[in-house]
């Protein structure tokens, strides 16, 4: 089983190593707080519509601070203020940016609980980031507001059992939700429960207490096509790493199954579980497949554990496409060993085009060193 990483390992690795497509990501800013967090940490959950996005109060000394002003249009969680707006203040860094007029679903915490803010004279404070706004002006409005109140609704599920039992099921579908900040959030939760050290009043806290009847719903997830391919690969990456999923054979299958434009993800993924099952694959894909994804399949290929794949990435090197023979130098100057710092010699010396001698020479002194 791989070494043990930090708390945001999978979704950090696809999203930072991986070098996934755009399409395949989404925007997300990792250690971004989830959605079941925010909610569990509110004093004061409501739907409203910005009135004055930048109010500015002046201090006592002088100085100026703006605060948002919106209209209550609906309380999910807490006590309903008696006035039908609400002033709060933002505090964070890079904090959620409103336009007048927009609606959006905030989690205020009583300024008690931020004292050095009371001298604006609001009752609430937003501590929520740029990523973790919750806008419903952009076709996402009902299936936002559906899991806010599924997380609201949690807390009030009192046997541990079934609260865990229903965050199990709501997790999996956000998992299948084609808004990528929903979906993201509900993976991220996947990865905090698995380190032990997501504490939150409305979720089962200290880590997956049924590993196998996790294992089994979120390997549905993955094995659902219709799933975008960052979550599947992620939570297989979880999985794997928890030793509750044999990763070899699934990996093998996502790198025969999945087709354009999520092939080139996967075989990015894949490089870095390396197994013979997953080497032989993916040497598959850099004999079979066209440039992009047999270039792609050359640079997954560079890891100690792709070992038997030296041959092939060398044939490549001497005989490829351009594109191609530069990722076969990436995938053995990645594999490192003897047997692969001979064939970038041998290209540094006697290829045919300039430009591959001088980048398998680059590789042959990078390794030297």
């Amino acid at each position: 089983m791989p070494p043990r990483r930090n708390v945001v390992w999978a979704i950090g690795l696809v999203i930072v190593g991986l070098r996934l497509a755009p399409a395949a990501l989404g925007h997300l800013v990792v250690g971004t707080t989830t959605l079941s967090r925010l909610v569990a940490d509110a004093d004061l959950v409501a739907r409203v519509r910005v009135v004055d996005a930048d109010e500015l109060v002046v201090l006592p000394d002088g100085s100026r601070r703006s605060v948002v002003v919106a209209q209550l249009l609906e309380v999910l969680a807490g006590t309903p203020p008696a006035a039908p707006t609400v002033r709060f203040a933002q505090h964070g860094h890079g904090v959620a940016r409103y336009q007048d007029g927009e609606e959006a679903v905030v989690f205020l915490r009583e300024v008690a609980r931020t004292p050095e803010l009371r001298a604006l004279g609001v009752a609430f404070v937003s501590g929520q980031e740029h990523e973790e706004k919750v806008g419903l002006d952009d076709g996402r409005r009902e299936e936002r507001l559906a899991a806010v109140r599924a997380y609201v609704a949690l807390g009030a599920i009192a046997d541990p059992g079934e609260r865990r039992a229903a965050w199990r099921r709501l997790t999996h579908d956000l998992l299948r939700s084609p808004d990528r900040r929903l979906a993201w959030s509900a993976l991220e939760d996947v990865v905090r429960l698995g380190e032990r050290s997501l504490d939150l009043p409305t979720l089962p806290g200290g880590g997956f207490t049924d590993p196998v009847a996790d294992a089994t719903g979120l390997l549905r997830v993955v094995d659902d096509a219709a799933v975008m391919i960052g979550i599947r690969l992620a939570l297989l990456t979880e999985l794997e790493h928890r030793g509750l999923v044999a990763g070899a054979p699934r990996w093998r299958r996502l790198l025969r199954t999945t087709t354009d434009p999520d092939r080139l993800a996967v075989v990015r993924a894949a490089g870095a579980h390396p197994s013979p099952p997953v080497t032989k694959a993916l040497l598959r894909v850099l004999r079979r497949g066209g440039p992009t994804a047999a270039e792609a399949a050359a640079a997954a290929l560079g890891a100690p554990g792709h070992a038997a794949s030296v041959p092939y990435l060398a044939r490549a090197l001497r005989a490829g496409p351009p594109r191609v023979r530069m990722a076969a130098v990436r995938g053995l100057g990645g594999i490192a060993d003897e047997r692969a710092r001979a064939a970038l010699a041998d290209a540094a010396l006697t290829h045919a085009d300039p430009a591959t001698r001088q980048r398998a020479g680059a590789e042959v002194r990078v390794l030297d060193r």
